[in-house]
C-alpha cells in the first residue's frame, strides 16, 4: 500500500545513492529511491526549554535561600537593614535603678535623661530640644543594657538595644 516497507537510517546520502545506482545497473525494474528528511519536533523543543526551565528553577531556589537566610549566603540581602531590639512596655521592661547594682556615677548623670523623658513639657518651655537618644559606650559586661532598661523603666518609655558593629554596619 502507501506505506513504506522499510526504514532505514544511512550515513552519507551520496555514498548510498551512488550504491544502488551501482546495484541497479543489470535490474530490469529499478527501484526508486524516494528521500524525506523527518524532524523530531519534541526533542527539538525540549533541548531548548528544558535548560531554560532548569536555570530558573535553579535562580528562585537560591533566591529563596539568600532571602531567609540559609547556607551562608542570605546575609548578602541584610546590608543595611536594623538588627536593634526594641524593648517597650509589651517588652516587659520592668527594671528599675534599685535593679542596677553599683554604676552610682552612671545613674546619676542618667536621671537627668529620666526627668526629661517624664516632663519634657518643663524643658522644651525653657528651650531644650528632645534628644534623639543616648550613647552608652563601654566594654561587654559592664551593664550598658541593664542600665538603658532601667532608663527607659523609669521613664516608662520604649527604647532600642543595638551593637556598635550592628551600628557601623547599618551606616
Amino acid at each position: 500500500g502507501d506505506q513504506p516497507d522499510f526504514y532505514y537510517q544511512i550515513g552519507s546520502m551520496e555514498t548510498f545513492e551512488k550504491r544502488v545506482q551501482d546495484a541497479q545497473k543489470s535490474v530490469k525494474d529499478p527501484i526508486f529511491i524516494r528521500n524525506e528528511t523527518r524532524q523530531d519536533w519534541g526533542k527539538d523543543i525540549f533541548g531548548w526549554v528544558f535548560p531554560i526551565i532548569l536555570l530558573v528553577g535553579v535562580w528562585f531556589f537560591i533566591m529563596r535561600m539568600m532571602s531567609r537566610g540559609g547556607a551562608g549566603g542570605g546575609q548578602i540581602f541584610n546590608i543595611g537593614k536594623s538588627k536593634a531590639q526594641l524593648f517597650d512596655k509589651e517588652s516587659s521592661v520592668s527594671v528599675n535603678f534599685k535593679d542596677v547594682a553599683g554604676l552610682h556615677e552612671a545613674k546619676v548623670e542618667v536621671m537627668e535623661i529620666v526627668d526629661f523623658l517624664k516632663n519634657p513639657k518643663k524643658y522644651t518651655e525653657l528651650g531644650g530640644k528632645i534628644p534623639k537618644g543616648a550613647l552608652l559606650v563601654g566594654p561587654p559586661g559592664t551593664g550598658k543594657t541593664l542600665l538603658a532598661k532601667a532608663v527607659a523603666g523609669e521613664a516608662k518609655v520604649p527604647f532600642f538595644s543595638l551593637s556598635g558593629s550592628d551600628f557601623v554596619e547599618m551606616f
